[in-house]
């Protein structure tokens, strides 16, 4: 036993929710001292300890059940007891909705439930009693688990001491007081009259309040002039600091902000203990000298492996609700508006929280080389990971969402009960800093409550300061310095933001101070974080409990599959601001996200216009920017530069001549130097150099020469222009510009130059078919034959299945920038010496671009015609696999023979398992490149709307070949529902072509595991295709506690 007499007093809480209890055998049963010596790693070091379980303690609510539940408990706490000096157990414990004996006879409780949902409150005692009255088996294993006397009741409060100043405060809520058997959202009541008060009339009291209740509010009803959930939400939030739920079996830890009382509570909802993908339970400690800060470890339960691991260990900021200092109206305002306009169909108007996804920040080293870190920390934690760090220096381009940052962070230190001062660079014109945090802090706090003075008397460490674009400041290095230093000696921690183009580090860490500093580069949105965003502005207004959970997911899928698309391949940055222009246009206020009726080239032109709108511009000059902007891009794509200048440069358009010239033919909206200013306010153009400047972003350039190109089209100059670009088509550039110009134009020529086009790369080959004859079927085949049975694992969250393969493309895309940043890139001139490359990348060009002509005229175009350019579309690709198997073909025995000649390699390995190895690892990389493709073709000319099933049907009916009628079951599944009848239909024509069939399960499973599907579709589609239903490891568990 560990001598704890000289360390502070340490209480911790066990937070466990959703145990489902059935009998003896259950894992948890069985095990419940496994998960004791699991935590008894945390639990040794406290001295007092809290069960907290919020409801659903067993499946059935009956007595026998209980006395299972009983035990666990008391072997956990036993357990623990062998080791550690814990001198106080208690149980803070709510039902939930299984914790009721439905079997109970009660008569009267259903018109009981019905009159106090009509009259939002329980108007007699009896009532109440008839109510509660299947919860008896509960209150009496909760009375016998604690030896207290336990009645059933609606809500209670306990408190638990933890020294003579402090006390946790538990406000119980019995939220399956209505509860039923097949209860639904909104179903559910809390009375107003059974909610509790703290009483902090002693303020001198440092008391947490938690609140604690198994139903998540969505389950209260709405209905009625009251609104039950609203009430009971803003009612605990201001009465909490902490709060504790379970039911959904989601392991869920965040702060929720009230915006109307500026304060936060920290959220904890409980995982299941054995149902679900995962089960998990967290334990919370606290330390009696920082009451401010809790110690958060969450275990994950491994009931296969009979294991309980410590997974996850963070600290915990818990909000005080009485702060010394506040922020002014007009402060508190700004920090929650958007500083664009952005507006949604279903909230106004829009906040910054309602939006806001922390980015992720990449580490920069500091080596005069830059390089780079390639591990990333989620901003959210910035403060966790550089506690003791002074300066944080936090760079990014112009537009990457930096001071949205700032403003978060700022209410999360506010929330922590520190107070920040913001200050611009554009403001520090001097190195005299005290009359600027003074002028800052009167426009940012209530002076009426503390003045600047009150300020600078409160400790170092509850203050810190922001300066939000440093680089705006007139001053030179050595004032930044200057300021900086003045700025440590009284500030405990400062955060700058800064554009990349600025070596702030370097400025104010030169010389012989040492000064503590990390920097950090704000990333663009990577894979997960862009999905987070969509999510939130789609369920933005939306009742989660009473939408469709299928319609949603398919929303946030097609508006991500949209946005990504019209994001391109490096056409700009995944920032923020241009998510949401972009969700803005395409969000109708429906249940679906389609592009087509708005038009690519609309959504680009909006991206443009926000930008001017943004800088300044004014509406009425819109149009003049954009021809501007539009023809020196042309004019720089003819010259093939990508740099303007003020000055004369051999590698750059002139740009006072280009003023000059367009001045005479045109009106100009301003002066030279006027849109100079305006089209660097908006991020349109960034100066490389003093008065050489290039557009920002990749698709700037693509846009408006393609902008230009659709003017002249008609002419002979721009139908030769459209020509050359298809000529050239492997170039990237020419790529992107024909895309671009697909988004704008509808004419003929483009279509006609696109089809040709197509035709060509690898025009003496044979489209792959995936018959028996085929040589990519032969390879395939072979590895086909040799795989497991493919299986359907039930129980999948799609949700988190989503998360899970979007996480691993950022892990991927993290790998790649690792790579690339090491290896230099092919030579352009010996690229350009390969026929095969050429055709190669003209094939993968000419099949986006022809699917861009798919989407934008899909109704606009003869169906003979549509059909036409998604066949050739189809045809390109095929060609492409061809080529690709014969390389792998031509070069398998070469391959083999020089890795089976060199002994090292070998070293007593037989050669023909060599050989095999070898094989099997060529098969694996062509199934995987002929996959890659299927699905890019697919994504390219895919595209939903009336009739475009039918025209995919043709397009495969007119090829004749297996590979054709699978593309087009995939598009019209990803874009539609898959049909039962034409699964089998699938499968009965292809039950001898065992490469398509696995095709076809791989599809099936993509399906199952973005939808929420019943266990009787599940089987349905594992019955057509052969494929057994797999549990998950969970799903095992909670059927063998079953007993089934």
């Amino acid at each position: 036993m560990k001598n704890k007499k000289f360390k502070s007093m340490k209480l911790a809480i066990v937070q466990m929710s959703d145990l489902h209890i059935t009998s003896e055998n259950d894992y948890i049963v069985k095990s419940s001292r496994t998960l004791a010596r699991a935590s008894a790693q945390i639990l040794n070091e406290c001295d007092k300890a809290v069960f907290v379980v919020t409801g659903d303690i067993v499946d059935k609510g009956n007595v026998s059940n209980y006395q299972w539940a009983k035990k666990m408990f008391k072997d956990f706490q036993d357990e623990i007891e062998k080791e550690a000096n814990i001198v106080n157990w208690d149980y803070i414990i709510v039902p939930g909705n299984h914790d009721l004996d439905f079997s109970m006879d009660v008569p009267f409780r259903n018109m009981v439930i019905k009159e106090t949902l009509e009259h939002g409150a329980i108007s007699r005692k009896e009532f109440e009693d008839e109510a509660l009255k299947p919860q008896d088996a509960f209150w009496k294993f909760y009375s016998e688990l604690t030896s207290c006397e336990y009645s059933n009741r609606i809500s209670y409060e306990k408190k638990i001491s933890i020294n003579q100043h402090s006390s946790l405060v538990f406000h119980c809520y019995n939220t399956a007081l209505l509860s039923t058997v097949d209860e639904q959202p909104q179903s559910l009541l809390m009375p107003e009259n059974n909610f509790l008060e703290y009483n902090d009339s002693q303020k001198e009291r440092n008391d947490i309040v938690i609140s604690v209740f198994h139903h998540k509010t969505g389950w209260l009803t709405t209905r009625g002039e009251r609104n039950n959930r609203h009430q009971f939400s803003e009612h605990i939030q201001k009465q909490s600091h902490i709060l504790m739920c379970g039911h959904e079996h989601q392991h869920e830890r965040k702060q929720i902000s009230d915006l109307d009382n500026k304060d936060s509570v920290l959220y904890l909802e409980g995982d299941s203990l054995q149902q679900g993908e995962e089960q998990s339970f967290t334990i919370i400690v606290l330390d009696e000298n920082d009451l401010a800060n809790i110690d958060l470890c969450t275990f994950v339960v491994d009931a296969q492996n009979d294991k309980c691991l410590l997974t996850d260990e963070k600290k915990l900021a818990i909000t005080r609700h009485e702060h010394s200092f506040a922020f002014s109206n007009s402060f508190y305002e700004q920090l929650h508006s958007i500083d664009a306009p952005i507006k949604h169909p279903r909230k106004s108007p829009l906040l910054l929280d309602d939006v806001f996804v922390y980015p992720d920040l990449e580490p920069l080293n500091g080596n005069v080389d830059d390089d780079r870190v390639y591990t990333y920390i989620d901003s959210k934690e910035l403060f966790s990971y550089n506690d003791a760090t002074k300066v944080i220096i936090l760079e990014g381009e112009s537009q990457c969402g930096k001071t949205a940052l700032v403003k978060m962070l700022i209410s999360q230190c506010y929330h922590r009960s520190i107070y920040p001062i913001l200050l611009h660079g554009k403001d520090i014109c001097n190195i005299k800093v005290k009359p600027l945090l003074s002028k800052a802090y009167n426009s940012q706090y209530d002076i009426s409550l503390k003045n600047y003075q009150d300020y600078c008397t409160i400790e170092r460490q509850k203050r810190i300061v922001f300066i939000d674009n440093l680089d705006k400041s007139s001053l030179n290095t050595l004032g930044m310095k200057e300021v900086i230093s003045s700025l440590l000696n009284t500030y405990d921690k400062i955060i700058i933001t800064t554009s990349e183009s600025i070596d702030i580090r370097g400025i104010i860490s030169t010389g012989t101070d040492k000064m503590d500093i990390i920097t950090y580069s704000v990333h663009a949105f990577g894979y997960l974080k862009r999905n987070a965003l969509i999510e939130k502005w789609i369920m933005l207004g939306l009742d989660i409990y009473c939408s469709d959970r299928n319609k949603m997911a398919e929303a946030v899928k097609t508006a991500y599959d949209q946005i990504t698309n019209i994001l391109g391949k490096q056409f700009l940055p995944s920032n923020p601001i241009f998510l949401l222009t972009l969700l803005q246009n395409i969000d109708t206020g429906g249940d679906t996200f389609d592009v087509s009726p708005t038009s690519y080239a609309a959504l680009y032109q909006s991206l443009l216009f926000a930008s001017l709108i943004r800088a300044g511009v004014h509406q009425n000059n819109l149009d003049g920017y954009s021809m501007f902007l539009s023809e020196l891009a042309y004019k720089m794509y003819e010259k093939k530069v990508s740099l303007f200048s003020e000055m004369e440069m051999a590698n750059a358009v002139n740009y006072n001549e280009f003023y000059d010239e367009y001045s005479k033919e045109r009106n100009v909206v301003a002066k030279k130097d006027v849109i100079l200013s305006k089209l660097k306010d908006a991020a349109i153009i960034k100066e490389q150099e003093d008065k050489v400047y290039q557009f920002s972003y990749k698709y700037l350039f693509f846009y408006l020469t393609a902008l230009k190109l659709s003017r002249i089209i008609n002419t002979k100059e721009g139908q030769n222009e459209v020509k050359k670009l298809c000529d050239a088509l492997h170039k990237e550039n020419n790529a992107n510009i024909l895309l671009f110009l697909a988004y704008l134009d509808k004419s003929d020529i483009l279509l006609d130059e696109i089809k040709f086009t197509s035709w060509l790369p690898f025009e003496k080959l044979e489209p792959i078919t995936l018959n028996a004859d085929d040589k990519l079927y032969g390879r395939l085949s072979d590895l086909v034959n040799s795989l497991k049975q493919d299986v359907l694992r039930e129980g999948i969250d799609y949700k988190k299945e989503r998360y899970r393969r979007l996480a691993a493309h950022d892990k991927e895309d993290m790998a790649i920038r690792k790579a690339s940043a090491a290896e230099a890139l092919p030579d352009n001139e010996e690229f350009e010496q390969n026929q095969d490359l050429i055709d190669f990348r003209n094939s993968l060009f000419v099949t986006q671009i022809m699917g861009q002509i798919v989407k934008n005229q899909r109704d606009t175009l003869r169906k003979e015609e549509l059909t036409g350019l998604i066949e050739d579309a189809y045809n390109a690709t095929f060609r492409s696999l061809s080529f690709i198997t014969q390389i792998i073909e031509d070069d398998r025995k070469s391959f083999i023979e020089e890795i089976t000649k060199n002994p090292n390699l070998i070293k007593g390995t037989d050669e023909k398992k060599i050989q095999e190895r070898l094989n099997r690892l060529l098969q694996m990389v062509l199934m995987k490149f002929c996959l890659f493709s299927f699905a890019r073709l697919s994504l390219s000319v895919g595209t939903s709307g009336a009739g475009m099933p039918e025209i995919y049907d043709k397009v495969a009916e007119k090829i004749g070949t297996p590979a054709a009628a699978f593309i087009s079951f995939t598009i019209k599944t990803y874009y539609g529902t898959m049909r039962s009848s034409e699964l089998k239909a699938m499968v009965k024509s292809y039950k001898n072509n065992p490469v398509i069939l696995r095709l076809i399960n791989a599809r099936v499973r993509n399906y199952v595991y973005n939808h929420e599907l019943p266990h009787e579709r599940l089987a349905e589609l594992g019955s057509i295709t052969g494929m057994k239903l797999l549990d998950t490891p969970a799903t095992v568990v909670a059927k063998r506690n079953l007993g089934k």
